[in-house]
């Protein structure tokens, strides 16, 4: 896997919901993981903006193909695997207002999956590299549950 760390930054409130923030980790692991299975897994096309350019043609594909996660019972089995080396992972978490965390996987699947959720790039040329901008937590979820409707 050609690893790098994608920073999330969420507008949160003074207080974090630990269900809001265990929700949504559900969310970004389920559909992270069906993506991971669905497509051939290439972080080794170039730049960092040919990578946000593959996402967005994966989010694309995703929103077509969505039906097939659509009832909780069909995304189980996604949340719970284990993809080994092309698994999505938490780097580092800060709750400073806002809220930041910074996420390992497959790099284009990483920023495709915070695209879905509503999330918008930010490319930088130190490091982290691509810092995708949140709305909150609640905002998330609610774009997630819709999708999945």
């Amino acid at each position: 896997m050609n690893e790098s760390i994608v920073k999330v930054v969420f507008q949160e409130e003074q207080y974090l919901n630990v269900f809001e923030l265990s929700n949504f980790l559900y969310y970004i692991k389920t559909l992270y993981s069906w993506m991971v299975k669905k497509v051939e897994i290439n972080d080794q096309i170039g730049s960092v903006q040919n990578q946000v350019e593959a996402a967005k043609a994966l989010v694309s594909e995703f929103q077509r193909v969505i039906r097939e996660i659509q009832t909780s019972r069909a995304r189980v089995p996604y949340f719970k695997s284990y993809l080994r080396e092309n698994d999505i992972y938490i780097a580092k978490i800060k709750k400073e207002s806002p809220l930041e965390i910074w996420f390992a996987g497959v790099t284009t699947i990483v920023i495709a999956a915070f695209i879905f959720a509503g999330g918008e790039i930010d490319i930088s040329l130190t490091p982290p590299r691509v810092k995708i901008k949140m709305g909150s937590l609640g905002d998330s979820i609610k774009k997630f549950k819709d999708a999945f409707k």
